[in-house]
């Protein structure tokens, strides 16, 4: 760009009905410049030209053309400008942007505490208790309690049956996986686990590729993946830290029956002791 002035040039602007001669006093490039034609003033502001009383706007490319813009864009800018020039207010746009941006780093990488509504979660989350939701840093596991989009408004805080690539069987008040037995010790003593729908003897669920099985502790209540399906990886937001003592699921030494069948049977080959998942 070239930063010669060009004192002698002109170009003329057509406006509807006259043509004004306008004399640039400044070079190509688009630099803070004041303009007169003829008896008429241009603005503090580049490319604001007023003509008998009312603002044509021109604005200047890399070329040296112009071209027509709004007329209130000229007062939004020049109102900025006033705002930023002014210090106190500067302090403020900065503290609020750290204010948001901490927030913001804040829920992503460092947690937040939620409070429990309802009852789905008992005896081990009653009402009102609150949780501290850690980021999801390391693989879910089984029994894992996290806080999922369920389709509601807040979250919902579920506990992890069953994870992707599982076969999950529910079956006259137990849970089985890949037809094994998941026994559950965190879960009060005589807990069933039914279907939504009572009358069906048991119902079967197969997990693709990043879904899991969430159920609520509170079985008879809950309303969880026996009702609206597996979870995909994408909806599970955060997880609760358990406690130092936590207990987790492991498989049971029975099976189920084959089709046809009604009692469930032991396994072939009983391990020395439970294996935990």
């Amino acid at each position: 760009c070239s930063r010669k002035p060009l004192w002698q040039s002109s170009f003329m602007l057509s406006v509807p009905k006259m043509k004004l001669r306008l004399a640039l006093n400044s070079c190509c490039c688009p630099t803070y410049n004041r303009t007169r034609v003829g008896s008429t003033h241009m603005g503090d502001t580049p490319g604001s030209l007023r003509i008998l009383g009312r603002v044509a706007s021109v604005s200047c490319d890399w070329q040296g053309t112009c071209s027509h813009m709004p007329a209130n864009m000229g007062s939004v800018c020049r109102c900025v400008v006033k705002i930023w020039r002014k210090p106190g207010c500067r302090l403020v746009l900065a503290a609020v942007f750290s204010a948001c941006l901490g927030v913001l780093a804040s829920r992503m990488f460092i947690g937040s505490v939620a409070v429990v509504e309802g009852k789905s979660m008992m005896p081990n989350y009653p009402p009102g208790i609150h949780l501290y939701a850690a980021p999801i840093s390391t693989p879910l596991e089984r029994g894992d309690v996290v806080l999922l989009d369920d389709g509601n408004d807040d979250y919902a805080v579920k506990r992890i049956v069953g994870l992707p690539g599982e076969t999950v069987q529910v079956w006259r008040g137990c849970v089985f996986i890949n037809r094994k037995l998941l026994v559950e010790p965190y879960l009060p003593a005589h807990t069933y686990t039914f279907p939504v729908e009572r009358e069906r003897r048991g119902a079967t669920f197969i997990l693709g590729e990043d879904e899991y099985f969430v159920l609520g502790d509170n079985r008879s209540i809950s309303a969880d993946s026996r009702s609206y399906g597996p979870v995909h990886r994408h909806r599970i937001k955060k997880r609760v830290p358990m406690p130092q003592d936590f207990v987790c699921a492991y498989f049971g030494h029975y099976t189920l029956p084959e089709p046809g069948g009604t009692v469930i049977r032991p396994l072939d080959q009983h391990p020395a002791g439970p294996s935990p998942f």
